[in-house]
This record gives structure tokens, sequence and C-alpha cells, in this order.
């Protein structure tokens, strides 16, 4: 197995994520950090929703926007709690579901097909990590006919 495969319990991480629609594709700055139970994800850019912090600690989840100085809670609200967004979340994905690896040129590609997932815009996951570095410069979501639905890039990653 390769080492991100391994209890992966704490990151630091700014990311571009860019959203596919069937329309148009939206992108965003976000810094996420995961410490052992507790994910936290904020938004840094569009202007329009910076400061917007998603929390998960537990079964409970926090969104707030500093801003505007607004929060909501949800507890025991299982359908919003899987995040596909995190590290983390495709790691133990990975580990549960069909998934294999292989090697490009310059990339380790780690694959899985979420088996049981309800959410069709989330079936398929590939990490991308750069076979030189060894540091993970990618995540790609993609729905249930191979569509790119999500595309994250990392600019830098701290696993702890």
């Amino acid at each position: 197995m390769y080492y991100i495969l391994n209890n992966v319990k704490t990151y630091k991480a700014n990311l571009e994520v860019i959203f596919y629609s069937n329309k148009n594709q939206t992108s965003y700055k976000i810094k996420q950090e995961v410490l052992e139970n507790k994910s936290v994800q904020e938004i840094l850019s569009p202007e329009n929703i910076c400061g917007i912090k998603i929390e998960l600690e537990g079964n409970k989840l926090k969104i707030s926007n500093t801003k505007l100085k607004l929060e909501k809670i949800y507890e025991d609200y299982d359908a919003i709690l899987n995040n596909s967004l995190f590290l983390n979340v495709f790691i133990s994905d990975y580990k549960k579901n069909s998934s294999r690896s292989y090697v490009s040129e310059d990339e380790i590609i780690l694959e899985t097909k979420i088996e049981n997932s309800i959410n069709t815009y989330a079936k398929y996951k590939e990490l991308h990590i750069d076979k030189k570095s060894k540091r993970i410069s990618g995540l790609i979501i993609k729905d249930n006919n191979k569509k790119t639905r999500i595309n994250i890039k990392y600019s830098d990653i701290e696993i702890k």
C-alpha cells in the first residue's frame, strides 16, 4: 500500500476545487484542516462567500459565516456528514470499496468505485500522487457515467 493509505488522522491543505455542472464550472479556494475526528473547511474565495466555515466533529455539523456572524448546527444528520472533498474520506472509501492503483508516466493513481452510494454525482474517485515527489496533487470525483464533477487541486498539503 502507498503511504497515503496509512491512517491519516491529521493534515492541513490549501486547495482549489472546481465543480462542473452540465452548464458551467465554478472554482473555489479552500483551506482544510483535519485533526483526529474534527474536520474544518473554510472558503477563501470567491469573495462573495469568503469566510464560510464548515466544521464536522463527531456527528455534529456546524456551518458558519464569519463575516455575518451567523451559524447553523446540525446534529445526527447523516445525509451530509460524508464530505467527499476531504482526503480522509477518500482513504476510507478506498479501503471499503472496490479499488485499484496504477502508475502512469509521472503519477501514481489510486482509484475507487463507491459501491453503495446513493449519490450518483460521486460514484468514482481518483487520487493523483506525483511519482517523483510522492506528494498528492489532486483528487477527481466522477459521476456514475465517469464524467468529472469535482476536480480538487492541492497547492500544498501537510500530512502529520
